[in-house]
C-alpha cells in the first residue's frame, strides 16, 4: 500500500491543520464538497473512489473511518483544505488574526467569500472558478469495514480511496429487496 504523497509545491503556510481550519471558518461557514468519480471493480470485488483535490497537500488532509453519529452509519471522511496560490499569511498584520499570531492578509478569499467580508477580487482577475477553503465527503462503506482495508493515496491532485465490498445485487435481487415509501 502506498503512502499518501507530500505536496510538491512548497508550503507557505506556517499554521498546522486545526489552526488554518479555524481561520478558514472566521471567512466562510460553508465546506465544499470535492467532485468524485466511483465505480465498482469486479476482478477484485472492491470499490474504486477518485477524489479531484488540487493543490491539496497530504498535510492539509485527513482521512478517517467511524460511523455517522446521527445513523450510525459506517464511512470514510474525507476532511481538509485547499488554500489558492494567491493568499498570503504573515505574522503581525492587524488583519483576522488565528489564536497563534499568524494572519490571513487580503486578498484572502473566493467570491463567495467577498460578499460576506465585503473585499473585491483584485483588479488582475478576470476570472476566478476554483474554490479554496475547507471541504468536506464521506463514502459509506459496510459495516464491517475496518481501517486496515482502505488503501488512499494522493497523487497529481487526485485522491484514490478503495474498499472491499461484496459482490453487487442481481436485478432480481435489487427488485425484490426494494421498498416504495408511502408519501403523504
Amino acid at each position: 500500500m502506498s503512502e499518501l504523497q507530500s505536496c510538491s509545491v512548497p508550503v507557505r503556510l506556517p499554521l498546522d491543520f486545526e489552526a488554518m481550519i479555524q481561520l478558514l471558518r472566521k471567512h466562510s461557514s460553508t465546506y465544499m464538497v470535492p467532485k468524485m468519480d466511483c465505480y465498482y471493480d469486479g476482478d477484485h470485488n472492491r470499490v474504486q473512489v477518485y477524489i479531484e483535490l488540487p493543490g491539496v497537500c497530504r498535510e492539509n488532509l485527513h482521512v478517517t473511518i467511524a460511523n455517522d453519529s446521527v445513523i450510525g452509519q459506517r464511512g470514510i471522511q474525507i476532511w481538509g483544505f485547499s488554500i489558492a496560490p494567491y493568499w498570503h499569511l504573515s505574522k503581525g498584520s492587524t488583519t483576522t488574526s488565528s489564536d497563534d499570531g499568524n494572519n490571513l492578509m487580503a486578498p484572502a478569499c473566493v467570491p463567495s467569500m467577498a460578499l460576506k467580508c465585503g473585499y473585491d477580487l483584485p483588479p488582475h482577475f478576470t476570472t476566478q472558478e476554483r474554490k479554496y477553503g475547507e471541504f468536506l465527503r464521506f463514502l459509506p462503506v459496510p459495516a464491517t469495514t475496518m481501517a486496515k482495508d482502505i488503501h488512499a493515496e494522493l497523487d497529481a491532485g487526485i485522491l484514490m480511496v478503495s474498499f472491499p465490498c461484496r459482490k453487487p445485487l442481481t436485478e432480481a435481487e435489487y427488485k425484490f429487496l426494494q421498498e416504495e415509501i408511502k408519501i403523504e
